[in-house]
């Protein structure tokens, strides 16, 4: 068996050194996500896509890693791989791989090999423990809503909804939020009924809910953990959000970002002071979120 590798521009990486049961993959082998049709079996730290895209299901035992690969709905003959879909085996103690098999002549494989009866195969996603894995909803205590969109989430897998914000009037608002999920969260507000805008790029709408921003959060015993003040045009406006909904969050990686400490409880305080010069105040909420399989 010959590896044939081929390099491939990384433009976003993720390795989940996990496989079934959280346990993880021989080798020192991970998952690359470019995106969801950009899946790969990759041997840190060169990166090269070893199998795939698109790795659709994945498994191990002992040495070896197995699983499925099929074809990407554009391919891209660029890409490592993206010519042998089929069911792949590769030894991990010697590097070789077998790709582009039957299911057939897979099964026949593994068993040769000592496997006995079906594989056990996951989604690539689905691989490895994650931070926010123990985290149960039930525990959060405090003012809103939590809610978990499960493991197969790619961001934002938790959110924290802490209702409606009013930017037509000044107001301060304090929440009391604790034994939240231990993943770096964001505080934002979602602003919804926009006009619709451009496809991609941010801050298109931005001159909507002219207002600035005080937001402040404490520890119950009082020690600062992160404080912001700015115009909330000068917030990144999302343009992922579907419709007429934006979100509007600070980019920066010290703006209204923090990671849980266990069993801590909180105090966060928003301000907000209405500015001149909005085209219109839509109605907004705001939320804390974050986690998901891209981020943890």
């Amino acid at each position: 068996m010959k590896l044939t590798l081929s390099n491939l521009a990384l433009l976003s990486l993720l390795l989940l050194n996990g496989c079934n049961k959280g346990d993880p993959l021989p080798g020192g082998y991970a998952i690359f996500f470019g995106d969801s049709e950009d899946v790969g079996l990759v041997l840190p730290p060169k990166g090269e896509i070893l199998v795939g895209p698109k790795l659709a299901k994945i498994g191990s035992a002992g040495t070896l890693i197995f699983g499925e690969v099929q074809p990407p709905k554009k391919p891209n003959p660029s890409l490592a791989g993206s010519r042998t879909p089929g069911f792949f085996i590769l030894d991990s103690s010697t590097g070789t791989i077998e790709k582009g098999l039957s299911r057939e002549d897979w099964l026949k494989k593994l068993q040769k090999a000592g496997l006995q009866g079906e594989p056990e195969l996951v989604y690539p996603e689905r691989k490895g423990p994650r931070k926010g894995d123990q985290y149960d909803v039930k525990t959060y205590q405090g003012d809103g809503r939590m809610v978990d969109h499960g493991r197969s989430a790619a961001s934002e897998r938790f959110s924290l909804h802490l209702g409606e914000v009013d930017f037509a009037k000044e107001q301060t608002l304090r929440y009391k939020i604790g034994k939240l999920p231990p993943v770096e969260l964001v505080a934002g507000f979602d602003i919804r009924d926009l006009p619709p805008g451009p496809a991609g790029g941010n801050n298109v709408h931005n001159d909507f809910n002219r207002a600035s921003i005080h937001i402040l959060l404490k520890t119950a015993e009082g020690e600062t953990v992160f404080e912001e003040t700015s115009p909330l045009s000068a917030w990144t406006w999302g343009y992922g959000m579907p419709g007429t909904e934006r979100r509007a969050w600070m980019r920066e990686r010290s703006g209204c970002r923090f990671t849980p400490q266990p069993e801590q409880q909180y105090v966060l305080t928003l301000k907000i002071t209405p500015l001149a010069g909005s085209k219109a105040v839509k109605p907004a909420a705001l939320r804390i979120s974050g986690g998901g399989w891209k981020v943890e």
